[in-house]
């Protein structure tokens, strides 16, 4: 099992962002995740540390109701990685949001989510991130 499959979160005790909770990624071995980029042995990684914050992924207010809780908190590692790479240099915003969708796929995403997800992260212009100064790539 890889260590992005195997990594679990928390919800915190912070003030929500837009009406989301704020998760607190938890590696198994207490060193965060590695999601790699292509196929699992890929020399292309990206690491989420350990403690890592997220407010999952940007569904619009007026439609997450209907995504049930179980759907919002599968997305909660494919979106940790989305932030990351949304704020590295080497990867601008229409990659980092189809790594997105492949990191949904790993996780087991249903179709119909995986794409209401990955065209939510397309429309939203948003830079806002919860840990802008911890950001780590291979």
């Amino acid at each position: 099992m890889s260590s992005f499959t195997s990594a679990t979160w928390e919800k915190t005790d912070l003030p929500p962002d837009d009406g989301r909770p704020i998760y607190r990624i938890k590696g198994a071995e207490g060193n965060g995740f590695v999601f790699h980029i292509g196929h699992e042995h890929s020399t292309l990684w990206v690491h989420v540390p350990e403690g890592f914050l997220t407010d999952g992924a940007s569904i619009p207010s007026a439609v997450r109701w209907m995504v049930p809780k179980s759907v919002q908190e599968l997305a909660l590692k494919p979106a940790a990685v989305h932030d990351i790479l949304c704020e590295h240099p080497l990867f601008d915003r229409l990659t980092a949001d189809a790594i997105f969708l492949c990191a949904l796929k790993a996780v087991g995403m249903p179709l119909v989510w995986r794409e209401l997800f990955f065209r939510s992260v397309r429309y939203n212009k948003s830079k806002a991130r919860r840990n802008p100064d911890e950001l780590v790539l291979a």
